[in-house]
């Protein structure tokens, strides 16, 4: 069901909006926190390990995606940076990127079935 004059679909409701926001948030810092271990790892702990540069990359990329989705309110971008975090090198940690991943296709699933963006976006449509 849209609005007849935007083709945007209908807002949530308050405390589901607030909700969601908050966990896109947490989401965001999870993956941040990710990328930025599996940095380390790479250059630091590992000392610039040439193997494991591209994929501290990959992880660096899935944080600047969730911080992109987050000020473009996309949990679609933010979905994707939490699957990408899976290949952040974390040494045990790596279980936990899993877990994050696994929430990152959740995401990714749950916006592509409602097709909607998160509450407060506003279309730039003529």
């Amino acid at each position: 069901m849209t609005n007849g004059n935007t083709g945007t679909l209908p807002m949530q409701t308050g405390l589901q909006s607030v909700l969601t926001r908050i966990a896109l948030i947490a989401l965001t810092i999870a993956v941040l926190a990710s990328a930025g271990l599996g940095a380390w790892v790479a250059f630091v702990y590992d000392g610039g390990t040439p193997t494991l540069i591209p994929f501290a990359v990959v992880g660096l990329l899935g944080g600047l995606f969730a911080l992109w989705g987050l000020s473009e309110q996309s949990a679609r971008w933010i979905g994707l940076a939490a699957v990408l975090q899976v290949l952040a090198p974390t040494g045990a940690a790596w279980a936990a990127s899993l877990i994050l991943a696994a929430v990152g296709v959740v995401v990714l699933v749950m916006q592509s079935r409602s097709g909607r963006r998160l509450p407060g976006h506003r279309h730039a449509h003529a």
